[in-house]
């Protein structure tokens, strides 16, 4: 579907992915990232990144974290210059 949401198939190994999901791992502030469990993409005015994490505590959460245009560096978040995080559903 254009404008949708695609599964990302290799997220292990993508840096925007890890940057995202270690961007919302510290905003939840309850354990550093673990593990991603499945991640989709979106490419709007940026990119939507819409994934299932896991953390150090055990708890799983649906995260959406969007990285605007202009963004550099697969890990760019850290600097602050993420766009902004919605928490959809938590305690997967």
């Amino acid at each position: 579907m254009l404008g949708g949401y695609k599964d990302h198939g290799n997220f292990e190994n993508d840096a925007g992915v890890q940057g995202a999901a270690d961007f919302a791992a510290d905003k939840l502030g309850d354990g550093k990232l673990a593990k991603i469990l499945s991640a989709k993409t979106q490419v709007v005015a940026g990119t939507n990144y819409d994934m299932q994490i896991e953390l150090t505590s055990g708890k799983k959460f649906q995260v959406v974290v969007y990285e605007p245009l202009g963004v550099t560096g697969p890990f760019a978040g850290s600097s602050g210059s993420w766009g902004s995080m919605a928490l959809t559903r938590q305690g997967l």
